[in-house]
């Protein structure tokens, strides 16, 4: 929290120096930045997330039996529920009549299909350079004009 309190200021600052430094198109350059920045700092997060949940999962989920239950848009929702009894839903974009997952028993990191683990791999890895990659840009874009 306290460090966006402090880049709120500094993204203004970056913008009223580039606007004085190279006008309205460095200033669009600056704002339309953002997006992969913004991106950049969420996708690696989501990645590392996942690893930890999954990591968590495997260490001391609980592994149930899910039944579908309805629609949601375009996911499915299942229902199950677990050691003490109660029920819980689970959404994902399966279309499975009946899917084995795991959940946390003490609800810390929520449940999670069984997936093959060189997916599991590739989607963390993916979320993490990926996001670096546009972190990189959003950064350049950002930043680079004011250094001109």
């Amino acid at each position: 929290m306290a460090l966006g309190v402090l880049l709120v200021p500094a993204y203004i600052g970056d913008l009223v120096w580039t606007g004085s430094r190279h006008g309205v198109e460095g200033v669009l350059i600056v704002i339309v930045g953002t997006l992969p920045l913004i991106g950049g700092i969420v996708m690696p997060v989501s990645g590392v997330l996942e690893a930890v949940r999954r990591v968590v999962l495997s260490r001391r989920g609980i592994t149930v039996l899910a039944v579908a239950v309805g629609k949601e848009g375009k996911k499915t929702v299942y229902r199950y529920s677990d050691a003490d009894g109660r029920t819980h839903r689970y959404v994902c974009k399966r279309r499975l009549q009946r899917i084995q997952l795991a959940y946390d028993p003490e609800g810390s990191v929520g449940a999670a299909h069984a997936d093959w683990l060189p997916f599991v791999v590739v989607r963390v890895v993916w979320n993490v350079v990926g996001g670096l990659f546009w972190l990189w840009l959003g950064a350049v874009m950002v930043f680079a004009l004011a250094l001109k």
